[in-house]
Order: C-alpha cells, then sequence, then structure tokens
C-alpha cells in the first residue's frame, strides 16, 4: 500500500488516503531502505515512521576494560577519575529551578480559574495559559538535548579508552529521595537513557556491558579494603583508616571494574578445566 522512491537525494513515500486514486507524499529524514510493513505515528503535525535496519557491526574491540559510575553533577565518571558530560548538574538544576516556577504560576492561575467571581478572567486563562501546547514542546526539545550530550559523552569514551568491556552497575536513579528539587533533576534526567545508550552504543562500537553489582563500592579504600559508610562524604571520598583522598565516583567505578574483573578471571580459569569419572582435575 506504499511505494518509496528517493529524489535528489531524499526517500520519500507516497501513501494511500482515503480519496480514491489520490495519494499523500511524505518527506523522510533518513535514507534507509524502507520495504515490507511499516507503522505511521502521526503526532501534532509530524509523522514518523519507526523501522529497523541493518548495521554492520565492527569487530569486537581488544581494549581493557573500563568501569563507569553514574552520577548528577555529570553524566558519568571512568575508573581513572574521568568525568564525562562536564556541566550537566547545572543543565538539571536549571531545568528543575524552571519547571518549580512554572509550576507556582501555574498553581495561581488555577485558582483564579476556579474562582467564580472572575468568570471572564478564568475565560482567557483557559484559553491562553492553562493548555499543554508549549509545554510539551519545551520538555521534549530539552529531553532531546540530554539525549545528544549523553551520546556524545559515549562516543567521547570509545574514542578515549577503546573498551572491549562496560562494566557499571544498574545506572538507574531511585526517586525515593527526600528533596523535592533532587526529584526534579531525576526526572528531567530519564535515567533509562543512559543505559539504554550503552546497550545500543557499546555492539556498534565493537564493546559489550557487563552489570556488576559491588556493594559499597564507593565507601570501600581501593588501596587497603576498608570499608566505611563515613568514607565519603559527598563527591569526595576520604578513607578513615590511611587517610587516603580521591574522588567517589572513580573510586566506585574502580570497584565496578574489579568486580567484573575478578568474576571474569574464574569464569575464563574454569573453561579448560575437565573431571574424569574419579572427580580429578585433568591436565
Amino acid at each position: 500500500m506504499y511505494q518509496n522512491f528517493e529524489k535528489k537525494g531524499r526517500q520519500y513515500i507516497p501513501l494511500m488516503i482515503l480519496e480514491g486514486g489520490k495519494r499523500i507524499v511524505i518527506p523522510l529524514s533518513a535514507n534507509s531502505k524502507i520495504q515490507g510493513m511499516i507503522c505511521l505515528v502521526l503526532k501534532e503535525k509530524k509523522a514518523t515512521i519507526p523501522y529497523a535496519a541493518l548495521l554492520k557491526v565492527p569487530k569486537r574491540l581488544y581494549g581493557e576494560a573500563v568501569g563507569i559510575n553514574a552520577r548528577l553533577s555529570e553524566f558519568f565518571t571512568d575508573d581513572h577519575g574521568k568525568k564525562y558530560g562536564r556541566g550537566f548538574g547545572e543543565l538539571l538544576a536549571n531545568l528543575s529551578k524552571f519547571h518549580k516556577e512554572k509550576g507556582k504560576k501555574r498553581q495561581n492561575l488555577q485558582v483564579i480559574d476556579k474562582n467564580p467571581g472572575k468568570a471572564a478572567k478564568a475565560r482567557r486563562i483557559r484559553k491562553h495559559n492553562l493548555e499543554k501546547k508549549k509545554r510539551l514542546p519545551r520538555l521534549c526539545k530539552a529531553w532531546v538535548e540530554i539525549e545528544r550530550r549523553i551520546h556524545t559523552s559515549l562516543q567521547q569514551l570509545f574514542k578515549l579508552r577503546i573498551p572491549s568491556v562496560i562494566a557499571s552497575e544498574s545506572l538507574v536513579f531511585r526517586l525515593n529521595v527526600p528533596s523535592k528539587d533532587l526529584s526534579r533533576r531525576i526526572i528531567q534526567l530519564r535515567s533509562y537513557v543512559l543505559p539504554e545508550r550503552i546497550e545500543l552504543l557499546a555492539p556498534v562500537g565493537g564493546s559489550r556491558r557487563e552489570k556488576v553489582y559491588p556493594a559499597c563500592s564507593s565507601e570501600l579504600c581501593p588501596r587497603c579494603g576498608y570499608v566505611h559508610s563515613k568514607n565519603r562524604s559527598g563527591d569526595k571520598f576520604m578513607c578513615r583508616h590511611r587517610g587516603d583522598a580521591s574522588y567517589a565516583e572513580s573510586v566506585g567505578a574502580y570497584h565496578q571494574k574489579k568486580d567484573w574483573r575478578s568474576r571474569d578471571f574464574f569464569v575464563e580459569a574454569a573453561e579448560p578445566a575437565a573431571c574424569d569419572a574419579f572427580g580429578e582435575v585433568c591436565p
């Protein structure tokens, strides 16, 4: 029921409409060849066709494993202490402040809207101020910018470290936090985007992601192994036993990488071994 064609380097799809013998031509932004069953999604004045295209998977990278730890002040920090996505915390703070102020103004307008003595003003408010036409595009624009920065930070990690394995925790922030401002920042972060992008970009770049679950990773001293809840204070790490100071997120990323290495070592060591009927290990 459709037949795509290309003209001047751009792809178009003519689709059937309700009028007989007529079609509507939709220009596409991508150049992937489309065939088979498609799904057309209409949203406001835009049309989107989700389509999965085959990609050439490169050879597996053989660089060292990299541990990363996510944070609200930046996207993530690797085990070498390098921060990716500087200025991200400021972006989230500005978004949180903007939505807080907007929420207060909308509450005031809603109070006026419910006042029976101001019917004319309430009608004007309903017509111009309480609609969501401007709010949704503004949110989408901010989310697209966050996703773009996450994508750029991951590309920078692949370029600098060339990792064969990316070891990380779940990278999903929880919403049960005492501060409303922090809760708004987590909502704006859309924490599922970072692990989703890693799962998408790692195979394309020749890497793979490994989930690790090290307990108290940012409270454990990497030198002496002393663990205490007071070793970490905010972004700072200070071992209460030796006095070594470091950045808490890089310490956490280091232990995540170390946890994956130890697990991978035991898996690889167990593969060559075999047992006979008497339970002895074969040479």
